[in-house]
């Protein structure tokens, strides 16, 4: 009896001692090769003694046989599926963003010959008249089908942008999250091609015109969620290369106090929002959130007592009881052009999208000098480099020193996964000593990696700023203008600028990112 209980446990084991994971994917290090090996041998040494009690050889032949494909099955089950995290927790195997992994699956096309996937999405196109968009003959409903999918994943993964790039053998596809490009499948060249040309369909571009960049918009709609896509196109070796912007309605705009501006900052940046007269100028790279600030502080303004203008290229989300005008370089309705006419509109605010030229520059500057209040936007690196680039574009230096308000120069840096962060305590000396706080009040954390942030150990995204207020002194440089960087820089920082880097550090004080992140936007 005893044997018969103690080979069924053998059986058990067998199966039970293959570590079946979720994850997928396999992954089998030295440590679980070595380990397998080693409960193979005691193994052995469990179904002998189990053969040698057994009177009845038949059975005992019967259980060992039994005992033996359970094991080898497990084994084989085990070396396909183990679990990864496990591995991981051990130091042995890294972080595996299985979300992505099966994107990447989900992606990728599985027929023959560049067929599309015939799977529909709950996604509705919709051209920039407002049309619908409609799938003709069976070849272009497929890739309308694929190009659903590609928008719904990228909306779901709280994608920014769309990549879709030729790379000769095949067509790639990525994803700008919180920042960061990541791939997440191929197409046959053929089935890319075929997308390429039908998302431009949509956009109303010239599909035969391949040699030139182009842009256009188209509009979906996925899960009550309306998104505006924006397109652009540009040649490269291998083909037509697309970007899509995406700009989600859902998540609506952002006020002022969730821009995670310290305090003392946030209380200048609304009285300087609240002045008369003046200009103030958000300034940093593509994609740092330079457009939903000035959104936040229009959002802290009346409408109802004040005449708004807003002059964007395009206008990424509407505010009732604002009048906003979005510019078409092609019919000649350029910033310029546009601000010159809203001067004649009685206006009491106006936001311009973005200084690029002379003209530009020029009329603005004229404005905010003129009785109105001017927001806009200038890509610069930080906040005295700001005012350098309005000089380099030929505005007059008496005209920037007379009419420039305050520079709101920001980054945005990826918070940490809270699901998978790690405290370091005692935080690191070199940082304690950088920032000058009593290291019992750092809250200090390291990115690890889960399937919850795709392995990276970041999930969303935070501003970093630096707010230079134009006090008199600063002022008095402008105006003689020659301007040096480095000395307006230390005036700045005297009279009260927190620069970008030390606001960084405050953050990952607070244990909301992480030095390597603040490191890879900023400059200590």
């Amino acid at each position: 009896m005893f044997a018969k209980v103690l080979s069924t446990l053998v059986v058990l084991v067998g199966v039970l001692s293959s570590p079946v994971g979720a994850a997928e994917g396999h992954y089998l290090s030295e440590f679980g090769l070595a380990f397998l090996t080693i409960f193979l041998l005691a193994w052995l040494i469990v179904v002998a003694q189990v053969g040698q009690r057994f009177k009845d050889r038949d059975k005992a032949a019967y259980w060992n046989t039994i005992g033996f494909f359970t094991f080898g099955i497990g084994s084989v089950v085990g070396y396909y599926s183990e679990k990864r995290a496990a591995l991981q927790a051990a130091g042995v195997a890294p972080p595996r963003p299985a979300l992505l992994d099966r994107l990447k699956r989900f992606l990728t096309p599985k027929k023959e010959k560049g067929e599309a996937v015939t799977e529909d999405y709950p996604v509705r196109f919709y051209h920039a008249d407002g049309r619908e968009a409609e799938g003709g003959d069976e070849v272009e409903g497929s890739v309308l089908r694929l190009a659903r999918k590609i928008v719904a994943e990228a909306v779901a993964l709280r994608a920014t942008d769309i990549h879709i790039e030729p790379r000769g053998s095949d067509v790639q596809t990525r994803y700008r999250i919180d920042g960061i490009l990541h791939s997440v499948g191929t197409f046959p060249t053929d089935v890319g091609l075929n997308l390429v040309s039908s998302i431009k369909v949509l956009c109303d571009m010239d599909i035969a015109e391949k040699r030139r960049s182009q842009d256009g918009a188209f509009s979906a709609e996925y899960e009550s969620r309306r998104v505006d896509i924006r397109v652009a196109s540009a040649p490269s070796t291998y083909g037509e290369k697309l970007v899509l912007r995406l700009l989600d309605k859902s998540r609506g705009l952002k006020k002022l106090e969730s821009l995670g501006l310290t305090t003392n900052v946030m209380a200048e940046l609304r009285r300087i929002v609240h002045l008369p007269y003046g200009m103030l100028i958000v300034s940093g790279p593509t994609g740092s959130g330079k457009t939903t600030t000035l959104y936040a502080c229009l959002g802290e303004l009346d409408a109802k007592s004040l005449n708004i203008i807003t002059i964007e290229n395009p206008i990424e989300y509407r505010m009732d009881g604002i009048n906003q005008t979005a510019i078409n370089e092609k019919a000649g309705i350029t910033f310029a052009s546009v601000l010159r006419a809203s001067l004649r509109q009685d206006p009491n605010v106006i936001m311009i999208g973005e200084i690029r030229d002379t003209e530009t520059a020029q009329v603005s500057l004229q404005a905010a000098m003129t009785g109105h209040f001017v927001f806009t936007t200038v890509h610069a690196n930080d906040a005295v480099a700001t005012i350098v680039r309005l000089l380099d574009l030929g505005a007059e230096p008496f005209l920037v020193a007379s009419s420039l308000s305050a520079v709101l120069a920001q980054r945005l840096v990826r918070r940490l996964c809270t699901k998978c962060r790690r405290r370091v305590d005692p935080p690191p000396p070199e940082f304690v000593s950088a920032i000058g706080w009593a290291k019992e009040k750092i809250q200090y954390f390291e990115a690890v990696g889960c399937n919850e942030c795709f392995g990276t150990g970041y999930k969303g995204r935070a501003g970093i700023y630096e707010l230079l207020v134009i006090t008199p002194e600063i002022r008095d440089m402008i105006q003689a203008g020659d301007i040096q960087m480095t000395e307006m820089r230390k005036v700045a920082i005297r009279n009260g600028m927190i620069p970008l880097n030390m606001d960084g550090m405050y953050k990952v004080a607070f244990g909301l990112t992480s030095v390597d992140e603040v490191n890879r936007v900023s400059v200590g």
